[in-house]
């Protein structure tokens, strides 16, 4: 192998490291991504729900905070 050949030859090989490392620094980032999608999703559930008890209890005369 030529030294030209070789050059190549190992940025290829480097290049396939790094995108290999990318990929799984991509698939971690996606990971937490989805982890915190999953969360919002169920704090935004919660929220909902408590604006709908609070609702509730308004209507019927229960409010705590009026105390």
């Amino acid at each position: 192998m030529n030294n030209q050949s070789y050059v190549i030859s190992s940025l290829a090989g480097n290049m396939a490291v790094q995108i290999s490392n990318l990929n799984i620094q991509l698939a971690q980032e996606q990971a937490k991504n989805k982890e915190l999608t999953d969360r919002n999703e169920n704090l935004q559930k919660t929220i909902e729900e408590l604006r709908k008890e609070a609702k509730k209890n308004e209507s019927s005369g229960h409010n705590p905070a009026n105390k």
